[in-house]
């Protein structure tokens, strides 16, 4: 847990992705189909059509790329007093919390997600809001404990 170099999500957290963006892509791919049966029906000026067209196709492009790509640039490290993210999906974005400054950690979890034994941890403090991605149980649960006993040691400058 406490390394050197910045750790990508585990595989789970990949098929978690991949399959959630499917039952989204289904979802989103049967209501443009609906809109497209009545351009049809109702006879609506092609414009409508063409762009539904390409609507279904950009989500299909995005729905089934960006899953892939957002796990391998995303990545997070755990210090003994500081929590960083790195994600660098489509710009360079980091952010770090000491965790002296933690206020509350909150465990946010769904059932696709409880399938594939995972769990986000959102990290609160004064300031703002940080989300780890999805990490095995085991790993969230070893995270929450290292940022407690740190917190209960308390400050050692005071």
């Amino acid at each position: 847990m406490l390394k050197g170099s910045m750790l990508k999500p585990p595989k789970a957290t990949l098929s978690y992705s991949i399959t959630s963006n499917v039952l989204q892509l289904l979802v989103e791919i049967c209501v443009l189909s609906v809109l497209l049966y009545c351009a049809h029906l109702f006879a609506w000026h092609i414009v409508w059509t063409y762009v539904l067209v390409i609507c279904l196709v950009l989500n299909i492009i995005m729905r089934t790329v960006y899953p892939i790509v957002s796990y391998h640039f995303y990545t997070y490290r755990i210090h003994a007093k500081v929590v960083e993210i790195r994600k660098n999906v489509w710009f360079q974005h980091y952010q770090a919390i000491k965790i002296e400054r933690i206020q509350y950690i909150e465990n946010v979890t769904n059932p696709l997600a409880t399938y594939y034994k995972l769990k986000k941890l959102k990290i609160t403090t004064a300031g703002h809001e940080i989300a780890l991605p999805y990490l095995l149980e085991t790993q969230a649960n070893d995270i929450v404990t290292h940022c407690m006993t740190v917190l209960e040691r308390g400050e050692d400058d005071v």
